[in-house]
């Protein structure tokens, strides 16, 4: 091997999507991109975005850019561009050309665009789920709180009635002594 090894061998990285679980049309949406190469990230890349509906039709083309902090492409979907989706399932396409070899990739995923409907429906319940366990919570704090509060007060009723007793032993005595002098 020799130091012109690096020209003759391509740099073609290797590529990864990543998209959101679901789609809400109407609703911002982010694409990430991974490109590696011999394991470490590599933005020498041209990346392309498309968005395919399911018959067959492009709806969206996005260039993805580098994202230095987190070493991946990132390409943002605007409100209006999911927007002009309607539910189903679209397929991505990206199609990542290295400066340095000029040969293209494709990499393909599935993107699910659920109604709006749906997305409120899901939004709702978790809102629900969570609301339903803090409130649980503050009843079983609350259930607690009572139940020291009645100890406290049986405490303080007892400690009543044993005073109220001595002090009518003492009271007896007082007059048992008063009656005898």
């Amino acid at each position: 091997a020799d130091h012109w090894d690096d020209l003759v061998t391509p740099k073609i990285p290797d590529i990864g999507i990543e998209t959101p679980a679901q789609v809400v049309p109407g609703l911002p949406a982010t694409i990430n991109v991974t490109s590696t190469f011999e394991g470490e990230p590599y933005s020498l890349v041209d990346i392309d975005i498309l968005i395919v509906n399911p018959d067959g039709e492009t709806v969206i083309e996005k260039t993805a850019t580098w994202n230095a902090n987190a070493s991946k492409f990132v390409a943002t979907l605007s409100e209006e561009e999911t927007g002009v989706l309607t539910p189903g399932v679209y397929t991505v396409y990206v199609i990542a050309v290295p400066h340095e070899a000029a040969v293209p990739k494709v990499t393909t995923k599935s993107l699910t665009v659920i109604p709006v409907m749906v997305y409120i429906e899901s939004q709702i319940d978790a809102l629900e789920a969570s609301m339903s366990a803090e409130l649980e919570s503050t009843i079983a704090d609350l259930e607690a709180e009572l139940a020291a509060a009645r100890a406290a007060a049986r405490t303080g009723m007892y400690v009543g009635v044993g005073v109220g007793v001595i002090g009518i032993a003492i009271a007896c005595a007082a007059i048992a002594l008063a009656r005898k002098s």
